[in-house]
């Protein structure tokens, strides 16, 4: 993984992650009830710690997956629906389709912008 990952079709990269987790920056869960955020994250390791709603850390989740995530989404593979992340990754599709959702990932907003090229 690289440690300045920057994708060019949302705001997903490492930069902004390191910013939420400096910031505190807040982000609602998928069904948008509780608030969560980025505690940490370690681009030379490769993960990623969230904070649970109990403001408990999360296991550490990769980066490498979440980029796969990521790139499924733009791919137009899967949608960024938690339930089918958690086929993939069980039990962190509400974690990864939310902070997805909150930098602004999704399929519709990379086919709109192909249908205008």
């Amino acid at each position: 993984m690289s440690t300045d990952y920057s994708c060019d079709r949302c705001n997903f990269s490492i930069s902004k992650l390191k910013e939420m987790a400096e910031t505190g920056e807040k982000f609602s869960t998928t069904g948008g009830r509780t608030m969560i955020s980025v505690k940490e994250v370690n681009s030379e390791r490769g993960y990623i710690v969230f904070t649970r709603p109990s403001f408990r850390p999360t296991a550490a989740f990769s980066i490498d997956d979440l980029k796969f995530i990521h790139d499924l989404i733009h791919d137009g593979k899967i949608d960024n629906d938690y339930e089918q992340i958690d086929e993939i990754f069980p039990m962190w599709g509400n974690y990864i389709s939310a902070l997805l959702q909150h930098v602004g990932c999704s399929r519709r907003n990379f086919e709109s912008v192909t249908q205008l090229s």
